[in-house]
């Protein structure tokens, strides 16, 4: 059986509204708690405060739920509006956002339905980052094969559509 699935994402929100550089970290944490209420992050998680461990890479404020064991993280840089806010899941935080949310919410939620869910006339958003996975169970293939293969110029990893028989 093979199953792919996302494994860790970054997503970038960026405010429609126009506003003075001042006013950047108020309309941050407006942004943030929409998009908090429409994700329904702090009724799965609880408490949401500010990070006291490492901000990401250029940002110099950052948010993290109290007490969970993954990294989900939701950050601003407070002099520089056009970096927008980034909330980034990682494999773990995302498997677990998931797991709670079909379990409180009672759906099931994926990459778009979530997209869809966060939408709002506050901001527009952006993947930035996604990595996708791909999980070979019970197909008999081995990690070390596949890399040596790969290595080797034997395996070819194709995206799209191509036709059989092209001849370069």
């Amino acid at each position: 059986m093979i199953t792919i699935g996302i494994d860790q994402f970054t997503l970038v929100l960026q405010s429609t509204v126009d506003f003075e550089l001042d006013k950047w970290v108020d309309i941050a944490h407006e942004m943030i708690n929409e998009f908090l209420d429409l994700s329904q992050l702090i009724k799965l998680y609880g408490e949401f405060s500010k990070n006291t461990s490492q901000n990401p890479q250029g940002y110099n404020t950052s948010y993290s739920f109290d007490n969970v064991p993954f990294y989900l993280v939701v950050a601003y840089h407070s002099f520089q509006p056009s970096m927008g806010i980034i909330i980034k899941f990682s494999a773990h935080a995302w498997v677990d956002y998931q797991d709670e949310y079909k379990q409180n919410i009672g759906q099931t939620i994926n990459i778009h339905t979530f997209l869809q869910s966060i939408q709002s006339n506050m901001y527009r958003m952006r993947l930035s980052r996604i990595d996708l996975c791909v999980d070979f169970i019970n197909e008999g293939f081995s990690v070390a094969k596949i890399a040596r293969s790969f290595e080797k110029k034997n395996l070819e990893v194709r995206y799209g559509k191509y036709k059989q028989g092209y001849n370069k």
